[in-house]
């Protein structure tokens, strides 16, 4: 597994490994809607990174919105290979994006970054926006969401026993402003937020 992981993001990718591993592949796929469309009204400029892609959710999302130059990334190993065998055009890398702004310095016009601050602790919050930022083009745009803490009665049994971070769409707003990041579009639900940004 890879070193860069904090132990409550380790804990989460075994619980994939093994949810994948027994056969759990079944997913919502990404809601496509007015909101979610208004991530890539423009085609990127550059591919679009997946960060956290787990089973390939967002990809006929992607595909639909013309989108083709793809690189899905994951810390899981079960999921990369999930979907390298599902998706077999698409590229798939087990990574973490702490990795991506020495990996691939303003390379990717366009991010999506769903379901992983979840799992990531709020303290390494700095340090995994800054490499998104390093990794991509000005200009680029990206989804991303976040539970507030309303969430923590909602979560399932199967994953009560994993660590999760909760965030506030004020706190995370300001993280985001301090790497370079402007808040373009943002929807907020009873327990969750969506946020479609813009490196700057």
């Amino acid at each position: 597994m890879l070193t860069t992981l904090s132990p409550q993001e380790r804990e989460a990718v075994s619980f994939y490994d093994r949810r994948i591993r027994a056969g759990d592949t079944v997913d919502k796929p990404l809601w496509a809607d007015d909101f979610t469309y208004g991530m890539f009204r423009d085609h990127p400029d550059g591919p679009v990174v997946d960060i956290g892609c787990g089973i390939g959710r967002a990809i006929p999302a992607l595909e639909a919105y013309g989108v083709r130059d793809y690189l899905g990334v994951d810390p899981s190993e079960a999921s990369v290979t999930y979907c390298q065998a599902t998706f077999p055009g698409l590229k798939f890398m087990i990574s973490d994006v702490r990795l991506l702004g020495e990996l691939y310095p303003m390379y990717f016009g366009g991010f999506l970054l769903l379901n992983v601050l979840m799992h990531t602790p709020e303290k390494d919050l700095d340090v995994v926006l800054s490499s998104l930022r390093k990794s991509l083009l000005p200009g680029a745009s990206g989804l991303l969401n976040a539970n507030k803490p309303a969430m923590a009665e909602y979560i399932n049994d199967a994953a009560k026993s994993l660590t999760m971070s909760y965030y506030v769409p004020e706190r995370l707003d300001e993280a985001l402003k301090r790497h370079n990041f402007e808040l373009d579009l943002f929807r907020e639900e009873d327990v969750s937020f969506m946020m479609i940004v813009n490196a700057i």
